[in-house]
């Protein structure tokens, strides 16, 4: 006999019975001849077995509300929690993420995350940017600086110790691990203050190169910035007759 998709008044006492003498959902779906995953629900459904979800998140909303919604975002800067809130829309927040980008007018940019450099040098690692390790540089009172995310050459623990271990480690070969960490050790061993010295000496002169290379970066782009569109549009707009003279000197010198 056909079946419909929800389970009968019967079926579900048929169900409820079979399950509270301890039988499988399997023996179960086999003895009504349903499915194990329409028992499975039932059971785990119970009194909401049957009843339709709220489709809240799948209501529609009219053209208006469309055009108010692309306004609060771009005009107020307005986020979609915030835009659901304010306008009392009956969709959820994902609904508008959805609604925003679908809108080819709209671009979306991340917030650029600045990481800070403590006076011990802090890296992005976690035990860096704890509360605990935060309270406690506070307490000392060292200074907060700022520090350009992934900038190995800004740690000395980089640039100047995992160098040295790399050239310690370079021509030798490890059967164990007992002999790397008797390697390890008599590396340690062999290094005094004045090596860790020379690591944070350094720090300095690494801090100066990278200033200089943002300010050089930042050079290239205005000059970049400064170049009429009209040179670059010709450029693009030559480009197929300089693929056809190279074509036409197999390769050679042309014209261009």
């Amino acid at each position: 006999m056909p079946r419909g998709n929800f389970l009968s008044e019967s079926e579900k006492a048929s169900i409820a019975i079979l399950n509270k003498r301890g039988e499988s959902n399997r023996k179960i779906a086999k003895e009504i001849h349903r499915s194990e995953c329409v028992v499975r629900n039932f059971l785990k459904m119970k009194e909401n077995y049957g009843k339709k979800c709220s489709t809240k998140g799948n209501s529609r909303i009219t053209k208006r509300e469309k055009n108010i919604i692309f306004y609060e975002a771009t005009k107020n800067r307005l986020v979609a929690s915030q835009i659901v809130a304010k306008m009392q829309l009956p969709i959820t927040k994902r609904r508008v993420q959805q609604i925003l980008h679908n809108n080819s007018n709209i671009g979306f940019k991340k917030p650029e995350k600045k990481p800070m450099l403590k006076a011990h040098h802090k890296d992005n690692a976690r035990p860096h940017t704890s509360i605990v390790t935060r309270q406690k540089l506070q307490e000392l009172g060292w200074e907060v600086l700022m520090h350009p995310p992934y900038s190995p050459d800004l740690a000395p623990s980089d640039y100047h110790l995992f160098l040295a271990l790399q050239n310690f480690f370079s021509d030798k070969k490890l059967a164990s691990r007992e002999e790397c960490e008797n390697q390890l050790l008599e590396f340690f061993a062999n290094k005094d203050q004045d090596f860790y010295e020379r690591g944070i000496m350094k720090l300095p002169l690494k801090w100066q190169q990278i200033i200089e290379q943002n300010a050089l970066k930042e050079k290239i782009k205005r000059c970049w910035e400064e170049i009429p569109i009209t040179i670059t549009n010709n450029l693009i707009n030559s480009m197929p007759s300089r693929i056809f003279a190279l074509i036409q000197n197999n390769g050679g010198h042309t014209k261009y």
